[in-house]
């Protein structure tokens, strides 16, 4: 069961309504490594009605997975058996692993690995900032998890920021995890905490 956490559940209810209401939020979970954060989030994800999209950060040795988290929820929302993977945009198909399903495009192939320019980044944000819009039409209300985001790349931070900012009408409720005392004080990571 959970445990001494009934007060941020309902702080994150309540601004999810709000989201859903039209008012768009952005909720941040923080603290201390172990306190229950993830659980508090799985509890709130159990209670969430409509569509559910979650992924979280992976520690790694050197620089970190880009866009790990929104990699995973995609990759889980594909796999679900009613997606269908031929809907999902371009730029976002990127991010995932061919369809073993269906024959290589060599051409196609190519222009996948080819390295990520400003522009093709900015394409990719606003197919993810359309495809959650049109998700949320579609299923009237879209729950986006991303965790650990202390271990995030420069590029889920700035995609995190960009979507902060440009949701406006979309019925997406954005949910944020972070570790507090993984993130020092005079830190780039702090700096763009503050931002947000």
């Amino acid at each position: 069961p959970l445990v001494g956490r009934a007060h941020e559940l309902v702080r994150l209810c309540a601004a999810r309504q709000r989201t859903f209401g039209g008012v768009p939020c952005t909720a941040l979970v923080t603290g201390e490594a172990g306190i229950g954060k993830t659980r508090l989030v799985e509890e709130f994800m159990a209670s969430a009605d409509g569509v559910v999209l979650a992924g979280g950060c992976v520690p790694v040795v050197g620089e970190a997975l880009p866009f790990a988290p929104v990699t995973q929820a995609i990759r889980d929302f594909v796999r679900r058996p009613d997606a269908d993977r031929s809907a999902l945009p371009a730029e976002l198909n990127r991010l995932l692993p061919p369809d073993p399903s269906r024959p290589a495009d060599p051409v196609a192939t190519s222009v996948l690995d080819a390295p990520v320019s400003a522009s093709a980044q900015v394409r990719l944000f606003e197919s993810f900032l359309a495809f959650l819009g049109e998700l949320g039409r579609t299923a009237e209300r879209v729950t986006l998890v991303l965790e650990d985001l202390h271990w995030a790349d420069r590029s889920t931070l700035d995609l995190v920021g960009f979507l902060a900012r440009n949701l406006r009408t979309e019925p997406v409720f954005v949910v944020l995890t972070l570790r507090s005392d993984d993130v020092g004080p005079d830190t780039p990571f702090r700096l763009w905490l503050a931002e947000l």
